[in-house]
């Protein structure tokens, strides 16, 4: 047979099949142009923190596009065995439908590959200015084209077409025609109820649950993660295949309910295909869960970075560790000469020492180490933790311009933002006892939130006790101890650019033995960290949310073609159209909304462990995530309810 036949066949297909391979075709374009666009800001972006995002990005989406454009594959090869099985019969051999198959995967790569490199070259400027615009960097103007990004693109895209032909290939290569023929058209026999299933799927969803519901630590929850997370979608495959059939068939057994013209139609043709409906169904569910916690974290962190601004009270803050009582270097003169040369006036000036370590309840109305090397700090809860920053009673009240006076045994205790006042009256700390003196103002230095646990500035007489404390905490931890901070921070002038705050770190850096902290350069690492993540998560929860729009446009497709000569059947003998559309909405309500339902049962119960990891991401305002959780789960709700009227009207063009 001459070649030019079979492209011609090839083309043809593509051609009758629109209808099934026009979405695939656009899916795929989509699924190119997204990789494109995210290799290209990859190799665009640098080697920072914003081009390892990136790059990660396209790692996710390039394994991703492996396992959608598969899945969709699946559809389009059922709907082709007939076809194929004919030019079987009809004396065509197989090595001359493998030869036709070939050049249609090469027309569908050609024109997934080349319409989605024009679609990311024409978007990537646009989506490169958005991503610049979220990370508040400088925008670059000009248009430019990668060629190592497409590269990379032509070839992933090449491996996966080429997988999907072998796929395709070998189905035909071990059927014989007559299966071919009938391939499409093959039923299911009724299922059973799969009892041990069922319960299987119960045991491993309801330890997911638990998992995430009784972890009180937020390292044990990053630990557990994604052991939580394996568990859940194995419990929603197994569930969504034992107890769909289940329930369809407790439906059927309510005569008052199966015995309605819509009920008895959607319910009866859901049973035999259900194997096939659960599987896909609870692809849905997992697919909807994951563009909703992608979503909704990314936004939160992105929008809570105002907050973890919040603590930085000075531009600068320089710092020098000791761990000797004589005081160690005290970084407040070398600073300000340093200042003074480089023709810096400091403002709002700040100098104290201080010390800020971790405690745990000891069960007993008072706070103790707990080696890092124990097991119980690992088990400890978020809610028996304590952070205390110490300071003494001379620089706290230099700091808050006052003249407080405490007795030896006494201590002052200012709450930090967030934290409610200390209630007892007495507080004993590694088995020292102290009087709490008054509950005082905060004063307004740097506090970072560590993982949303409660902080205390603990303000102490006088230098002997803050040692005496402080060897304590060196005594347990050693070498990992956190050691005293002499601390010098102030404002610059407002009119000084990042470039030159980050000049005069490099000078304040070169007297040594100091540590630097820039608010300016932090705000910016931050801005390109969280943004970075923000600009991913929409960009990947759009992505899936394409893929989760053709499951669900494939699945009533596929179920269309085979209701089709059923409802024609049905229709012969009486059944009005305004029928056949009930029985379809009744077959979407029963069944397709379960999986949004599903999505929203598994945010609730993971919400704990994954406000936990926000928290190792310094994001400890739960009711921020919460409001944008809802926020993202009502419009998913949206999208998704638009999906389905979409698709649901392919489906009944189809049957009727």
């Amino acid at each position: 047979m001459h070649s030019g036949l079979y492209r011609r066949l090839a083309a043809s297909t593509l051609k009758k099949n629109a209808r099934t391979y026009l979405p695939y075709l656009l899916s795929a374009c989509g699924t190119v142009a997204v990789f494109y666009i995210l290799a290209y800001l990859a190799l665009h972006s640098g080697s920072g923190t914003t081009g390892m995002v990136m790059q990660l990005g396209a790692i996710v989406v390039g394994i991703f596009a492996l396992i959608f454009l598969f899945y969709t594959n699946s559809f389009l090869i059922k709907r082709r065995k007939k076809e194929l099985g004919l030019y079987g019969i009809l004396g065509m051999e197989k090595r001359h439908i493998f030869r036709m198959m070939a050049y249609e995967t090469l027309y569908c790569f050609l024109i997934s590959v080349v319409s989605g490199l024009a679609v990311g070259l024409l978007f990537s400027k646009g989506v490169q200015l958005l991503f610049l615009r979220i990370l508040q960097m400088p925008v670059q103007w000009g248009f430019a084209f990668s060629p190592s990004a497409a590269l990379v693109t032509v070839l992933l895209f090449a491996g996966i077409f080429f997988l999907t032909l072998l796929s395709n290939l070998r189905q035909v290569h071990i059927s014989q025609p007559i299966e071919l023929l009938r391939g499409s058209q093959v039923g299911e026999r009724e299922p059973r109820a799969n009892w041990p299933l069922a319960i299987l799927g119960v045991v491993l969803l309801a330890a997911g649950y638990a998992l995430a519901q009784f972890v009180n630590n937020p390292i044990w929850a990053f630990i557990l993660f994604f052991l939580a997370v394996i568990l859940v979608i194995l419990g929603t495959y197994a569930l969504f295949t034992s107890t769909s059939i289940a329930a369809l068939k407790l439906l059927r057994r309510n005569k008052t309910y199966y015995y309605q013209t819509k009920h008895f139609i959607s319910v009866s043709g859901m049973i035999y295909r259900m194997k096939q409906n659960a599987a896909g169904l609870a692809s849905i569910c997992i697919l909807s869960t994951m563009v909703l916690v992608m979503v909704s974290t990314t936004t939160s962190l992105y929008a809570g970075m105002n907050e973890m601004f919040s603590w930085y009270t000075r531009d600068f803050r320089v710092r020098a560790y000791t761990d000797s009582e004589s005081g160690g270097y005290t970084p407040s003169a070398p600073s300000r000469l340093i200042l003074s040369q480089q023709g810096y006036e400091p403002l709002d000036e700040q100098v104290y020492s201080s010390l800020s370590f971790a405690t745990v309840r000891d069960g007993e109305g008072g706070f103790t180490f707990v080696p890092q090397d124990d097991a119980n700090a690992m088990e400890a809860s978020v809610d028996d933790v304590m952070q205390f920053t110490m300071l003494t009673l001379a620089d706290y009240n230099l700091l808050v311009k006052n003249a407080y006076e405490l007795a030896q045994g006494e201590v002052l205790l200012a709450a930090a933002r967030g934290t409610d006042a200390f209630a007892q009256p007495q507080l004993r700390v590694f088995g020292l006892e102290f009087a709490v003196a008054a509950n005082v103002a905060a004063p307004d230095i740097y506090a970072a939130d560590y993982m949303g646990t409660d902080l205390y500035y603990l303000i102490v007489p006088d230098a002997h006790t803050f040692w005496q404390i402080a060897n304590l905490e060196i005594q347990f931890y050693g070498n990992n101890a956190t050691y005293v901070e002499n601390v010098y921070a102030f404002n610059v002038d407002a009119d000084a650019s990042v470039d030159e705050q980050a000049a005069l770190r490099t000078d304040l850096l070169a007297q040594g033995s100091v540590s630097v902290t820039c608010t300016a350069l932090d705000k910016q690492s931050m801005q390109e960290f969280y943004g970075s993540f923000f600009f991913l998560g929409i960009f990947l929860g759009l992505l899936f949310l394409m893929a989760t729009a053709m499951i669900i446009y494939y699945k009533q497709v596929s179920e269309g073609y085979d209701d089709r000569a059923r409802f024609e059947l049905m229709q012969k003998v009486g059944m009005t159209a305004e029928e056949i559309r009930s029985a379809v909405r009744s077959q979407v309500l029963t069944v397709f909304f379960f999986p949004l339902v599903m999505a929203g049962v598994h945010i609730v119960f993971a919400f704990k462990m994954i406000a936990m990891l926000m928290s190792l991401l310094q994001l400890t305002n739960t009711t921020l995530f919460a409001f944008t959780t809802v926020v993202c789960f009502f419009a998913f709700a949206a999208v998704y309810a638009l999906i389905y009227a979409i698709t649901a009207r392919s489906y009944y063009r189809i049957v009727s």
